[in-house]
């Protein structure tokens, strides 16, 4: 008859266990899925953030380009200037 209480006492007690065990191991399971749904949004946040940075980037490389292709003509321009420039001064040298 020994045996007959522990045996009662394993019998109520176990299920109460395995019963608390499995709503904390739901809770975490929920808990992780709201970090997880977070760091989706998270994600596609960082997403729209780089999209947005490429979009500049290509704007400022595009922009970048026209100033250099300007800075060249305008080299080209001082230039053609300057031999100008100096033609002008040496034919007034000769007269």
């Amino acid at each position: 008859m020994l045996h007959i209480p522990k045996i009662a006492i394993a019998t109520v007690l176990v299920p109460g266990l395995l019963l608390t065990t499995g709503c904390a191991t739901r809770q975490d399971v929920d808990t992780l899925r709201s970090e997880v749904s977070g760091l989706r949004t998270e994600m596609e946040a960082l997403r729209s953030e780089v999209a947005q940075t490429q979009s500049v980037a290509k704007d400022a490389a595009a922009n970048a380009m026209k100033a250099a292709a300007a800075a060249e003509r305008a080299a080209a321009e001082a230039k053609a200037a300057g031999e100008k420039a100096d033609k002008i001064y040496r034919q007034s040298l000769r007269k």
